[in-house]
């Protein structure tokens, strides 16, 4: 019986040793620990979800990776609000944050929310700013012009975005250059109406 104990105990004391060190280990941000952060971003709060945002987004650059790598699947979050901000602050991390280049291209493409496609559009000009030609921005930047022509956004805001995004992405996204001649005649009649 003692024997048993003893290794109980022994057992109890070493997972408290192995989540002591994992909680040691957990990048911190502002003196709170990312899952705090994390955990912030997704709160029905929208005040403590813009703190949390502000936080991320001026995160240091060695805790980046694990912050991207908890933000990406906040792409595909139930919660709406939750993919705007999660698009926003990886977005404000540009070419770093690249591995969510694919989730964004679904958030453009499939929410209901158009701040939601307005938000991925400007996160993949952000992330793919100056990239070098490749198969990934050629179909990054035919969904980004697909947004005001083929799959025509009825909201300006996203036309607008994607054809920024465009213009962020550069030299690499020339395939959409005979698409963009709709865009343009939208800028205009939009700079017409905001005058």
């Amino acid at each position: 019986m003692m024997r048993w104990v003893l290794c109980w105990a022994l057992a109890v004391g070493l997972l408290l040793a192995s989540v002591a060190r994992a909680e040691e280990q957990e990048p911190r941000i502002q003196d709170k620990p990312l899952s705090e952060w994390v955990a912030q971003l997704t709160d029905m709060n929208r005040g403590k979800q813009v703190r949390a945002a502000r936080a991320l987004s001026e995160a240091q650059e060695d805790v980046r990776p694990a912050v991207i790598k908890r933000l990406i699947p906040l792409l595909q979050s139930e919660r709406e609000n939750d993919r705007f901000v999660a698009a926003q602050v990886l977005g404000d991390y540009g070419p770093a944050a690249r591995a969510a280049v694919p989730d964004l291209v679904l958030l453009l493409q499939g929410t209901q929310f158009e701040r939601n496609r307005a938000a991925a559009a400007k996160a993949l000009g952000q992330i793919l700013k100056d990239a070098e030609p490749s198969k990934e921005i050629d179909e990054v930047a035919a969904a980004l012009s697909a947004k005001y022509n083929e799959d025509y956004d009825k909201y300006s805001d996203v036309r607008r975005e994607a054809v920024c995004a465009v213009g962020m992405i550069g030299p690499a996204a020339t395939c959409v250059i005979p698409k963009l001649t709709r865009a343009l005649t939208d800028f205009k009649q939009w700079s017409r109406e905001h005058q």
